[in-house]
């Protein structure tokens, strides 16, 4: 929809004891470091912000895509260890909440809490749970006190239990909710409260499908990574702007230590519970697994509104190839053209921003190259184009990567496309490549074989090196698996070696035996018209189908000769005046060479009829067609 929209920003403002940190404590791109401590802020003011960084759901929390998160402190309690913080981030973008969190329990490898013979500790569970009072009534429940009807409100756990990758949601008024068990029995589950419990006190979670979790665990570090979202559009929040809910967060982690005593292995179950936010009292007296939380165990949220400006769509948009060479070869201070499609595009709009990022040169994958450019508009149109000076130093291969935002209903959602391009340097030519089409005539078949072997031959016989690492090729859609062998103009830098661009099938930068396993996973495959070479042995005129012997008219059985120059696939079949195949002379592959089969029309009564020869030839992938017509006179 073109102009301002209003949707939905989960903002949650609260005056409450909290915890924000100075420095968000996230990872690096490019590292493992975590940086940052955490600090206290009290008595201020928190919202859940939009997002101006999307989030890649992989379990690595990048400081780029979570510094423009809230950032909360859940101080970890266990009897006998010091208090370590668990952190969890919180933002959304209009229509998903994005939530991350890390947990540590590197404190509580020790033999302090364990005694003589501790071993290590592993981790058996998590999960990071909110609790959302729906209908602001500042109880936990399934009851709407104020308007005095039936309202559920929900508690979301991330991950799920049973649905890993998922969030998992249940609703007040669930069996098990109402009637909590003694703590040692709860103890016992993953879930760690009653909600969670699968059996006949308890429902199982319910998954919220609109969602996607992930979470890894650092063994080295000691720390426990979730980060996921979940669409609060749908169930089971069903979040809308004015609605005034009251939200409280709890997690945990339950670990299994391996002590060793006397020889004998044991493990000692403990739970670690993170405390709850907000908190109560100075010793966090309000415990994490009491259900219907309610008062000042829920704080009070705001949803407000924002307005969404979507003034453009992006259909599609793509980096042209170099006309000069039919692939994504350019000469060093090129430039890039980029070619995009644009729909509902307000006539207001004069340039749509986007901007470039060069990476490489591959196999490394270091940012060379970063533009800020823009594309006009203008309203002759949807289809418009840009340019981008290539400027990157040595040659090589790189990884151009087009990003840009397309303004929608959950905000601005980022595109990103990537193109492998190789950049030469002025006045060299790059080799043009079809893998496997070692003798350069547009088809890969057995000549292509002979032409590699030959190269192989003469470099070994010369001493010329079958080996340049500098002349690796990276295909189209490198790093995917076959990227090189993909049968499409692929960009090499031209080899030391005559031929070795082509010679190297495989774009290794080496040639080998190797090569000739690579050239078959694109046999029988051409581009363009067939040109054949004095090589390959034949020609469309060897394929030869003779009724040279044939009495006229036939009169009982006649001999018909079938000339194959190369091994081939053949059907010869007998069909009457109406089409109607009758019979099967041959089917299947035959080696190359004469055949003379018989055609008996004993059986078949006086008329015209129809021989149709269909060969292909095995090495060159050439098709032959014949029909012949038999007149039958007993």
């Amino acid at each position: 929809m073109i102009g301002h929209l209003s949707s939905v920003l989960v903002a949650i403002l609260i005056v409450a004891a909290m915890s924000y940190a100075q420095n968000p404590g996230l990872v690096k791109k490019g590292s493992f470091d975590m940086e940052g401590e955490i600090g206290s802020l009290s008595q201020q003011t928190m919202e859940i912000p939009e997002q101006s960084e999307p989030v890649t759901v992989d379990g690595i929390l990048y400081e780029e895509e979570w510094s423009d998160a809230v950032e909360l402190n859940l101080d970890l309690t266990l009897d006998g260890a010091p208090p370590t913080p668990s952190r969890v981030w919180l933002k959304n973008d209009n229509c998903k909440l994005y939530i991350a969190a890390t947990l540590s329990y590197g404190h509580l490898s020790s033999e302090e809490l364990y005694g003589d013979g501790f071993q290590s500790i592993e981790e058996a569970g998590c999960a990071l749970n909110i609790w959302f009072d729906l209908d602001g009534d500042m109880y936990w429940d399934g009851w709407d006190s104020k308007n005095q009807t039936y309202a559920p409100d929900a508690v979301i756990s991330v991950p799920g239990m049973l649905t890993p990758n998922k969030v998992e949601y249940a609703l007040a008024g669930m069996r098990g909710w109402n009637k909590f068990p003694e703590a040692k029995a709860v103890y016992q589950t993953l879930r760690m409260h009653s909600p969670w419990h699968n059996s006949a006190w308890g429902d199982p979670p319910r998954v919220a499908e609109n969602s996607n979790v992930v979470r890894k665990i650092d063994t080295e570090r000691k720390e426990i990574t979730i980060e996921g979202w979940i669409d609060y559009r749908d169930q089971p929040l069903l979040l809308q702007a004015g609605l005034i809910p009251r939200i409280r967060i709890n997690a945990y982690l339950t670990l299994s230590a391996l002590v060793d005593k006397n020889g004998d292995q044991e493990y000692t179950r403990n739970l670690i519970i993170n405390g709850c936010w907000p908190t109560v009292g100075s010793d966090d007296s309000y415990y994490w697994y009491l259900v219907n939380p309610s008062d000042d165990r829920l704080q009070s949220a705001l949803l407000t509104q924002i307005d969404v400006e979507d003034n453009y769509n992006v259909a599609d948009f793509e980096l042209l190839k170099n006309r000069s060479y039919d692939s994504y070869a350019y000469a060093k201070g090129s430039d890039l053209r980029i070619q995009f499609d644009f729909s509902d595009i307000d006539d207001r709009l004069e340039v749509i921003p986007f901007h470039v990022n060069v990476y490489g040169p591959l196999p490394q994958n270091s940012l060379r190259q970063h533009v800020e450019s823009q594309v006009e508009v203008g309203n002759n149109g949807s289809i418009k184009f840009s340019e981008v000076r290539l400027d990157v130093p040595d040659e090589g291969f790189y990884q151009v990567e087009i990003v840009l935002d397309d303004p929608g209903l959950c905000g601005n959602q980022r595109i990103s496309k990537q193109w492998t391009v190789l950049q030469v340097y002025e006045n060299t030519f790059p080799c043009i490549v079809y893998p496997g089409d070692v003798n350069n005539d547009g088809l890969v078949n057995f000549a292509d074989k002979k032409a590699l072997q030959y190269i192989i031959d003469e470099a070994k016989r010369s001493g010329v090196p079958l080996h340049e690492s500098d002349k690796m090729r990276f295909g189209p859609s490198f790093p995917d698996a076959g990227s090189n062998l993909e049968f499409v103009a692929q960009a090499a830098l031209p080899w030391d070696l005559l031929g070795g661009c082509s010679a190297d099938v495989d774009g290794n930068g080496s040639i080998n035996e190797y090569d000739m396993i690579a050239l078959e996973e694109n046999w029988f495959r051409n581009h363009g018209a067939y040109i054949p070479k004095k090589d390959d042995g034949f020609n469309l005129e060897g394929f030869d189908v003779s009724n040279s012997s044939f009495p006229s008219p036939v009169h009982s059985t006649a001999l018909l000769h079938v000339n194959l120059p190369e091994d081939s696939q053949v059907t010869l079949t007998l069909s009457d005046i109406t089409g109607k195949q009758i019979q099967v002379l041959l089917d299947g592959f035959r080696v190359a060479g004469l055949y003379s089969p018989t055609l008996d029309m004993t059986q078949f009564p006086n008329g015209t009829y129809f021989i149709t020869a269909t060969m292909k030839g095995v090495e060159s992938g050439i098709d032959f067609k014949k029909t012949m017509k038999v007149t039958v006179a007993h």
